[in-house]
């Protein structure tokens, strides 16, 4: 059965819409610094994006599920979402939606890592075809962080046929998996800066995924947010 979509486009039973949602803004974003697993409330502005995506979801989209990281600003992000549909919806907590583990960079500036990292720098941001796997110091490889990430969008589409989903998570999560769709790459680019409570909305039919819209603001009039790879 068809399930009547609030945007006016119906979703057959083998297809999925998911909502890859950035979680709302922290301090630490605000001062440009890397979080990763660094686990930051949201400040008040990052509490007023989430109100606002809540509500245009509620009149824009009909979700079926949402899924949250288990970091506490996608959480917050997530309830507050949540809280603005007007109607009973579970929030599933996925840890496997987290952001990468910064390791020794965690807390720092993103300005500074290529003074403090040169070693890494020459592959942060870029995640080409004959790059070596790299690990950043204390924390995460970059080939187990990214296989998890596409590995858990995936599993969690292929579930949802015919419905539509939303994953609040991170802005590594989200522009490491836009690098595999488009660059079939493990790790990510500056070509998918996201903002805070963005949507990136991907359709699945089968084995196909199109792209239909990438860190939109539709909640958004002149909004104050941070473009990140990560946090």
């Amino acid at each position: 059965m068809d399930q009547p979509a609030l945007d006016g486009e119906p979703l057959s039973g083998n297809e999925t819409r998911l909502l890859l949602l950035r979680h709302g803004q922290t301090d630490g974003n605000r001062s440009g610094q890397l979080l990763g697993v660094t686990d930051l409330p949201l400040n008040e502005q990052g509490r007023t994006q989430a109100r606002s995506l809540g509500a245009w979801l509620r009149d824009h989209r009909s979700l079926d599920a949402i899924f949250s990281s288990d970091l506490a600003r996608a959480r917050e992000t997530a309830a507050i979402i949540t809280a603005s549909l007007g109607r009973p919806l579970p929030m599933h907590v996925e840890s496997d939606l987290a952001e990468m583990n910064f390791g020794e960079a965690e807390g720092v500036l993103i300005q500074e890592l290529a003074a403090r990292f040169p070693q890494l720098s020459p592959y942060v941001g870029t995640a080409l075809p004959d790059h070596p796997d790299w690990q950043w110091p204390g924390g995460d490889f970059r080939f187990a962080y990214y296989g998890r990430v596409v590995t858990t969008i995936e599993r969690l589409a292929a579930k949802y046929r015919g419905e539509t989903v939303a994953l609040v998570t991170h802005g590594g999560v989200i522009t490491g998996y836009l690098h595999w769709l488009t660059k079939r790459v493990l790790g990510f680019s500056l070509d998918h800066l996201v903002d805070n409570c963005s949507v990136t909305e991907l359709r699945y039919v089968g084995t196909e995924v199109r792209v239909v819209g990438v860190g939109e603001l539709p909640w958004a009039t002149g909004a104050e947010g941070s473009l990140s790879f990560a946090s």
